[in-house]
């Protein structure tokens, strides 16, 4: 009969603790196929956790309409087709969270990762990060962030559910209208500017235990493709 050293045992049980306090200490993270990087909480209930795993917010984006088409637009107004610009007014929508075809793909791989039980239970509860500004514009130097800034003519309010949307309107005079009639289709000129919204995590018990506040930013540039 074969003994095996009495130590072994011991060290096994210490690597196998080691091995769960590392899984307990950090979420799970997962990476999409078009990059984007999800990280899942553990739900707990009054009888201990449940296989519900809660996403952290990600993706910000501009919102779609039924039709499919992004919900962005610029329109500079004249007195007539042959006139000087006289103005300008941009309107977008703003959201967060899995498109169908991302949450289809989060939900295989989270039964992939943990088990066939295991599933999405959505994203964490949040709520509005109060002390932060509803939409931040940046860098705060920068001239066309500037020039975003001084058209804002709304109080944005960040959504706090996947898929809620977020109404961003500006209106230009004439000079600022006509700076960005003619930069819009530049998407470079617009590659340093950023959106990104703050949100809070609402009370809740998750393992581990998720960061206090969350941000999401957005490139500028990457919002003009539907232009």
């Amino acid at each position: 009969m074969t003994h095996l050293p009495k130590t072994l045992p011991l060290t096994l049980l210490l690597l196998a603790a080691l091995h769960l306090s590392g899984q307990r200490d950090r979420p799970l993270e997962v990476t999409l196929l078009d990059g984007n990087k999800v990280s899942l909480y553990e739900r707990y209930t009054l009888d201990g956790p449940d296989k519900g795993r809660m996403y952290a917010p990600f993706n910000l984006r501009v919102a779609e309409a039924r039709s499919g088409d992004k919900e962005f637009s610029f329109l500079a107004y004249r007195q007539d087709s042959t006139s000087e610009i006289l103005g300008g007014i941009l309107h977008f929508l703003l959201t967060w969270g899995p498109t169908d075809s991302q949450e289809r793909e989060l939900k295989d791989l989270v039964r992939m990762r943990t088990d066939s039980s295991q599933y999405v239970a959505g994203s964490l509860p949040l709520e509005r990060d109060t002390v932060a500004k509803g939409l931040e514009i940046g860098p705060p130097d920068h001239p066309l962030a500037q020039l975003l800034l001084r058209g804002l003519n709304s109080k944005p309010s960040p959504p706090v559910n996947a898929g809620g949307k977020m109404a961003a309107s500006f209106s230009f005079s004439a000079a600022d209208a006509k700076l960005l009639a003619e930069l819009l289709p530049d998407k470079e000129a617009w590659q340093e500017v950023y959106l990104r919204i703050h949100l809070k995590t609402f009370a809740g018990a998750y393992r581990p235990v998720p960061p206090t506040r969350f941000s999401l930013t957005k490139s500028f540039s990457s919002c003009l493709e539907s232009l």
